[in-house]
């Protein structure tokens, strides 16, 4: 009987992005592997970047106030740069 493999966590899958870009920059890929490389990446990039983007949606606090109006802050966590954000910028720059 063949068991699930437990999926990657989000850690996990961003090590393997930083990986993969890792072996693009050195340039001494084939055409082929560099372009199976660029896709993974361009997916695991994606879903990253969908999964943060639904973390920082579940970190919006709602908070009732005294008048019972509904008030939503967002927590300081979300305010934070993450990693992804700054290794976004790393590449651009």
């Amino acid at each position: 009987m063949a068991t699930k493999a437990k999926p990657a966590s989000f850690e996990e899958r961003l090590e393997k992005l930083e990986a993969l870009a890792q072996k693009m920059e050195q340039g001494a890929l084939p055409l082929e592997e560099l372009l199976r490389n660029y896709e993974e990446g361009l997916k695991l990039s994606q879903t990253l970047e969908t999964e943060l983007a639904q973390a920082r949606a579940r970190m919006m606090e709602v908070k009732s106030g005294k008048a019972g109006e509904v008030e939503v802050k967002v927590s300081q966590v979300v305010t934070q740069r993450s990693l992804l954000d700054e290794i976004e910028s790393e590449a651009e720059g």
